[in-house]
């Protein structure tokens, strides 16, 4: 610590840390050496060279008491602090294969893949739980992911008793989020579930109901392994709101956006116009469907494109068509397997879920289309699917 002001400021926030002599640091010191240079500040008391025989109740009484003093606890909590953030800033950041995989590709300045593919972490995460040397970027992306936010969300806990932490933490955070890959998933995480209590609720028993749907003819049985993995993920999630709610201007909006860009946003507003108007189509039309009620009528939506001022990207035929196929091909496969509850109370199928997974993916082509004008006119869906 004495060797390392810059690193461990809180620590030095304490005067009795700077007033008090030390002797000259040792590297590698012996027991003998540490009590004898810990002696200014915890006293002469300490046995040097602890036995059985020196040992007794009243010698361990007497060192608890050392360690619960104000100024020892004080320092020893302003350490776990500093270490705390000196071992958070040293956790690789990279994380687009996880983000990839998870949330979906990027399209300029959008990345796209409306339902997040919980099951495939949760198969990767399960093939670990039966071989513990299995490892993919996926995995390694997904640990150094859960640590960062786990220690993250500890860190936050001492917010109340440090001065400036908060502001430290925001401005980690405010740099971290300009990290594509790590924007993504904790963007789409706040997004999803910080407002939404039901569908962070339902969490648990859709990724089950995911899983047991994936493996239809091989198993009827949630395996504890799988059960393990997601409450894992669920953790992640927990610590992705608690961090997120201790946040300052670098805080995330659940509707995926943090506060400085929603700023710049109202700023740009005389100048961008890039609010979307949906307009009613033809019912024979094959666009995608929603519906805010259960009802399955044929009624349907699409972005009409744009003609106010925005911002496009070039983006070239072949990449166009194929974004369609993979939106389309997550629309056939999601809607081939989403899992609908019925309702005993009111006899009536509950397809919240659904019409919010649809909804999530209209807004996702209104904003392809904001940066692609036209691209929403490329997309047909199978309407008989829902």
């Amino acid at each position: 610590v004495l060797n390392n002001e810059n690193t461990f400021v809180y620590v030095y926030e304490f005067t009795i840390i700077k007033t008090t002599n030390f002797q000259q640091p040792i590297d590698n010191a012996t027991f003998p050496q540490m009590v004898s240079f810990l002696e200014p500040l915890l006293g002469s008391s300490i046995e040097s060279n602890p036995t059985a025989s020196n040992i007794n109740d009243a010698k361990i009484a007497e060192l608890s008491n050392i360690i619960q003093s104000k100024n020892i606890k004080n320092i020893l909590e302003a350490y776990d602090v500093d270490d705390m953030i000196e071992n958070i800033v040293k956790i690789p950041t990279e994380f687009n294969e996880l983000a990839f995989n998870l949330i979906g590709r990027r399209l300029g300045n959008i990345r796209w893949g409306s339902k997040s593919n919980w099951n495939f972490l949760i198969n990767e995460l399960y093939k670990r739980e039966l071989d513990a040397t299995y490892s993919n970027p996926v995995i390694i992306q997904f640990d150094n992911i859960k640590r960062l936010l786990s220690m993250t969300s500890l860190l936050t806990n001492n917010i109340p008793k440090f001065k400036g932490l908060d502001v430290e933490i925001n401005t980690f955070y405010k740099s971290l989020l300009e990290n594509q890959g790590f924007n993504a998933i904790f963007s789409k995480i706040i997004k999803s579930y910080s407002n939404n209590i039901d569908k962070y609720n339902r969490f648990e028993e859709e990724r089950i109901a995911e899983w047991l749907n994936s493996k239809k003819g091989e198993s009827d049985k949630i395996p504890n392994g799988v059960q393990l993995s997601i409450q894992e993920i669920m953790e992640f999630i927990d610590n992705c709101i608690n961090v997120n709610n201790k946040l300052k201007d670098a805080k995330v909006m659940s509707g995926g956006v943090n506060e400085k860009r929603k700023r710049d946003d109202m700023e740009n507003m005389e100048d961008t116009k890039d609010t979307t108007k949906m307009d009613v189509v033809d019912n024979n039309d094959t666009s995608l469907p929603v519906s805010s009620t259960t009802s399955t009528t044929n009624t349907s939506v699409i972005p009409e494109q744009e003609t106010k001022k925005q911002k496009t990207i070039n983006i070239s035929a072949d990449d166009i068509n194929e974004i369609t196929n993979l939106l389309t091909e997550e629309f056939t496969n999601t809607l081939s397997s989403f899992p609908v509850n019925y309702n005993e109370e009111n006899n009536n199928f509950d397809s919240t879920e659904l019409n919010e997974y649809l909804n999530e993916l209209l807004a996702e082509i209104n904003e392809i289309n904001e940066e692609v004008p036209g691209f929403s006119s490329n997309i047909s869906f199978d309407k008989s699917l829902y």
